[in-house]
């Protein structure tokens, strides 16, 4: 196989997913920290991190920030305009517009019904923020079965749909002078005119999702996806394919089952030293939560050895009790045998005897 696959970042979802870098034909699992969105602005790789967590890399691999738990409910994707930052909150049908400074300066919500129109990518096309969408369902993950030709491709700021008709779409660029899209349920790549007129479409063997053009080939990301009965591939596939016939020219299989992203990654930054930063980056955050960890740990410890200590003295105090009960049982029957042993008792049995019998006669009478 020729060298075709080189300098990219691939991330992947869901069980088995992470962070993988592609390097000479090869894939090297960076992290297994599961992932959605990349973007990549002025040196700096912004990665959405499943359910609702954001992480900023320098391009030497650095951590720049982790923005922690956003205020999103399950972040599909990520895109950087300018001084915006641009998040997909798929749960609450919402995409949020963020500051320089992390700061909310405002949000679209498209449904106040959980999940129901499924937003997941978003584009800059022709100076225009785009997002795809499943479809505009009413109810809650509405698309389950009912997602074909019901997805669309919207312009944010406008509310134009740009693109009608689509089947889960997903991955939107700006290629040459026209929008590259993945139509993942139908397994194809389809390429628009800005007007939403299909130029060009191609079928695959996978689940399409994620896309990246560099130099002369597209990359295209293929999913044994849990969206469609029949995805075809067993594992996450990067396929290169040439600019201008399409066809095929090579693949590349990972270890994981599905791809959300793809970005090229030449011209960032030297490969040696962004893989090094990364890594002592990924250390320092797993350092981290090793130590939040073991500090747990120990809080747990101290709290249960704070329940110990009041379990064995409500312990010492039930024993108390019992000893006390046990006390006034053997004086009671102490009691019982003085009066049983005494004297008058032994006379008067007699007559306890003959009243007991009167009195029943007397109420038999």
């Amino acid at each position: 196989m020729s060298l075709y696959f080189d300098s990219l970042l691939v991330s992947c979802p869901n069980e088995g997913g992470g962070l993988f870098y592609v390097h000479k034909n090869n894939a090297f699992c960076l992290d297994s920290l599961w992932s959605t969105g990349l973007s990549l602005y002025k040196g700096e790789i912004l990665r959405a991190l499943q359910p609702s967590s954001l992480i900023s890399y320098a391009k030497t691999g650095e951590m720049n920030a982790s923005f922690g738990e956003m205020y999103a409910y399950d972040i599909h994707d990520l895109l950087v305009v300018d001084e915006s930052l641009y998040v997909v909150s798929t749960g609450y049908n919402e995409i949020r517009e963020y500051g320089s400074k992390g700061d909310l300066k405002r949000f679209w919500r498209f449904s106040d019904t959980l999940d129901s129109w499924h937003i997941n990518c978003l584009g800059l096309v022709n100076g225009e923020v785009l997002f795809s969408a499943f479809g505009d369902f009413p109810e809650s993950r509405g698309y389950k079965g009912k997602s074909e030709r019901a997805g669309f491709v919207q312009n944010l700021l406008t509310g134009e749909k740009i693109i009608e008709g689509l089947s889960q779409p997903h991955s939107l660029i700006d290629y040459d002078g026209s929008i590259l899209l993945a139509n993942s349920e139908t397994k194809e790549l389809m390429r628009y005119g800005f007007d939403g007129v299909l130029l060009q479409s191609r079928m695959f063997d996978g689940y399409v999702r994620g896309l990246c053009v560099v130099g002369e080939v597209i990359y295209v990301g293929l999913s044994a996806s849990r969206n469609i009965d029949d995805s075809g591939v067993e594992n996450a596939t990067v396929v290169g394919i040439d600019k201008e016939s399409w066809e095929e020219v090579g693949r590349l299989v990972l270890p994981s089952k599905e791809i959300y992203d793809i970005v090229g990654f030449a011209g960032q930054g030297d490969t040696a030293e962004f893989l090094l930063g990364f890594l002592q980056s990924a250390h320092n955050e797993y350092q981290d939560m090793v130590n939040a960890s073991i500090n747990k740990i120990e809080g747990l410890k101290s709290e249960l050895e704070n329940k110990r200590i009041l379990y064995e003295e409500s312990i010492r105090g039930s024993d108390k009790r019992v000893k006390d009960l046990y006390d006034r049982i053997d004086l009671l029957e102490r009691e019982v045998d003085r009066i049983s042993n005494s004297l008058s008792w032994r006379l008067t049995k007699p007559l306890r005897k003959w009243y007991k019998s009167f009195l029943k006669r007397a109420l038999k009478g």
